[in-house]
């Protein structure tokens, strides 16, 4: 394992150039300017016994995250490296046949920056290397939206005697399951997910190092809205059974679609970018102006109770003005099929504001009851009546302001818990 990271960290170093300026390389394998093969595209058949493959993932940039489209746009270096004792002679026989040969084509240079020619005296480094005989897995990946026509997917391939290390940098855009259940609070696990499709072959993926911030400079924010905690390798094997279903599994072995039997176990592994959004933006641009309007809402318990019209303009008002607020700030908000911790904020400030008209109304009524036995000097009962009505309307006025403040509180913190 040590051996592999060392080889992983000196490639990456040797590396780093060609992974931040694409454009400077060749084309890649398998591109022609329109289209590009998927990232790890494998040659030479199946190897003679199952290999054991080490993945190691170097972060360069999350370039964006859409929580409306539940994607991510990504550029990282992945990094597989196995033992192969029949490598190094491969990549020899291969570049000889292509020096001593006039007609001989190299289909599979080592490096995707390649200087390739026919001299004899250039040994076998990468970068003047064929590596046309050499076995390679296809690792499929299985959540790739897009890979960009214009931008490359530079790789190299390394031997080190019997130690086969083969480098992308992968850059495309990513479909992934997002909850944002909790937002803005919330964090998310940004995955890529590659599968190899016979265990036979594969034994297993092992995690190597991983790094979030390679050939990268600078401070402040690398994406827009989020912070990047970590990159982890997760591997995994899964069955036909676990991957589809009983029913959906028993529907493609019926109609031919693969030879393997339901147990049959894929080999494969996720990189996953642990990332956290950071909230403090929405806080300030929209909780604090909800918060702050709320807050003026108590301003109708304080006003004359037989006002009505006062009151309830003044109520109409900030209801409003969170309207408006919302509708400004609907693009802000993620795309999601259930309430969100910014939408319950957004639901709760509506209640505490549309409470304050029918209590306007009903201490209004009150009040009226309570002037007309006041006013009525010829009856001392109705007067004591009209005094009595008076103190429960401002009961009530009073009760409903406490209840209301008491709700915004509780409500507020059960969201800020996710609760």
């Amino acid at each position: 394992m040590r051996g592999h990271a060392l080889i992983f960290l000196a490639a990456a170093t040797a590396f780093a150039l060609c992974l931040q300026t694409g454009a400077s390389a060749s084309i890649a394998y398998g591109g022609n300017g329109n289209h590009q093969t998927q990232p790890f595209h494998g040659q030479g058949g199946y190897p003679s016994k199952a290999r054991t493959v080490y993945v190691s993932a170097m972060l360069q940039r999350l370039i964006a995250v859409d929580d409306k489209n539940y994607r991510f746009e990504t550029l990282i270096y992945l990094h597989l490296s196995w033992t192969d004792p029949e490598a190094e002679r491969k990549v020899m026989q291969a570049t000889d046949r292509f020096r001593n040969s006039t007609e001989a084509e190299c289909v599979r240079p080592c490096a995707s920056d390649y200087t390739l020619s026919k001299r004899k005296d250039q040994g076998y480094t990468t970068r003047v290397s064929c590596c046309d005989d050499l076995w390679l897995p296809t690792v499929r990946m299985l959540n790739m939206y897009a890979l960009p026509p214009a931008r490359q997917q530079p790789y190299e391939i390394t031997v080190d005697n019997d130690t086969v290390t083969w480098g992308v940098t992968v850059s495309g855009e990513i479909y992934t399951p997002f909850n944002v259940e909790n937002f803005p609070f919330d964090s998310q696990d940004l995955k890529l997910q590659f599968e190899y499709s016979k265990q036979d072959y594969i034994k297993e993926f092992l995690p190597g190092p991983t790094t979030t911030r390679a050939v990268r400079k600078g401070a402040g924010d690398i994406v827009y809205g989020w912070h990047v905690d970590d990159v982890v390798v997760v591997p995994d094997n899964v069955t036909y059974m676990a991957l589809f279903g009983e029913n959906e599994t028993a529907g493609l072995l019926a109609v031919g679609a693969s030879k393997m039997d339901k147990d049959s176990e894929f080999t494969s592994f996720d990189i996953v970018i642990h990332v956290h959004r950071l909230h403090s933006f929405y806080m300030m641009a929209l909780f604090a102006p909800m918060f702050l309007l709320v807050i003026l809402s108590f301003a109708t318990y304080t006003m004359p109770l037989d006002m009505m019209a006062v009151r309830i303009s003044f109520t109409v008002t900030l209801f409003l003005s969170l309207t408006a607020m919302q509708f400004r700030f609907n693009d802000l908000l993620p795309h999601s099929s259930y309430p969100t911790a910014a939408s319950k904020v957004v639901l709760v400030s509506y209640c505490c504001v549309a409470v304050c008209i029918p209590v306007t109304i009903g201490v209004y009524y009150l009040m009226l009851r309570a002037n007309n036995g006041i006013n009525d000097i010829k009856d001392s009962f109705l007067a004591r009546e009209g005094k009595k009505v008076y103190k429960q309307a401002k009961i009530v006025n009073a009760t409903a302001a406490v209840l209301v403040f008491v709700t915004v509180v509780i409500s507020m913190v059960l969201i800020m818990l996710g609760l």
